[in-house]
């Protein structure tokens, strides 16, 4: 029988405004419940230090300008006229209960990322299994493409500069001057840039979760990851959660 698969990176809000304040996220697993009491929920989760590190580069891609300190840590918890950066956004361990306590623990799926990435494929139809659906036949499983190429270490830190020439994303933007179309020529070039591959192994995995950031993801998610252990059953630890 067909299913309605429903998907959307912002069902649990944005990534770079804090899930919105923290209300969005509850909002849509109530309004999903209310339409779709019987779905299957599915959550892909990621441990911090890469989720972090991931947030930051895309922020500059799309159009940001602050420096990973002030990004992270200047803003974090002040009041603004619009929600910026939150840490408590990535306690996972949160959305999971929430959704659990809606649709039930059978009906909740929480996928690690960093298992999907091993083998794509296994995990699949791991949860193709539980849902009811027919596994995919490995010939016809194509993962290895990447759709939304991360930019380099050099074009992060050309971005920042010329990210201020363009108006395009408000998300804690500062723009000397609109330069019509200048975020589409920047992009362009950054992207062919990187694909050198030189470019892209410059800066390695991780470059701006590093010192006082780090330890402030060390701190803030161990009692979180804790709690989301306990309610996958699962061990954290091997795939680089901060647990202890």
């Amino acid at each position: 029988r067909p299913w309605t698969v429903l998907s959307d990176e912002e069902f649990s809000g944005n990534i770079h405004t804090g899930g919105n304040g923290g209300y969005l996220a509850k909002t849509v697993a109530d309004r999903l419940h209310a339409v779709i009491p019987t779905a299957h929920i599915t959550l892909f989760v990621r441990n911090q230090f890469d989720m972090l590190e991931s947030v930051y580069r895309q922020y500059v891609k799309r159009g940001g300008t602050f420096r990973p300190h002030r990004y992270f840590l200047d803003n974090n918890g002040q009041p603004h006229r619009f929600s910026q950066f939150r840490f408590e956004h990535f306690e996972y361990d949160r959305i999971v209960a929430y959704y659990q306590s809606l649709f039930g623990a059978d009906q909740v799926h929480v996928v690690l990322y960093e298992r999907f990435r091993r083998d794509p494929h296994a995990e699949m139809n791991a949860l193709f299994e539980h849902v009811g659906i027919p596994p995919m036949p490995a010939a016809g499983a194509r993962f290895g493409r990447s759709m939304n190429r991360r930019y380099s270490v050099p074009s992060i830190f050309m971005a920042r500069l010329t990210n201020r020439f363009h108006g395009t994303d408000p998300i804690s933007h500062r723009t000397l001057i609109h330069l019509p179309y200048s975020y589409r020529f920047f992009r362009a070039l950054y992207e062919q840039f990187d694909r050198l591959p030189l470019v892209s192994r410059l800066g390695g995995r991780r470059a701006y979760v590093t010192g006082p950031i780090e330890a402030e993801v060390r701190r803030r998610y161990v009692e979180s990851n804790q709690r989301l252990a306990a309610l996958l059953e699962v061990n954290l630890d091997p795939w680089g959660y901060p647990m202890a």
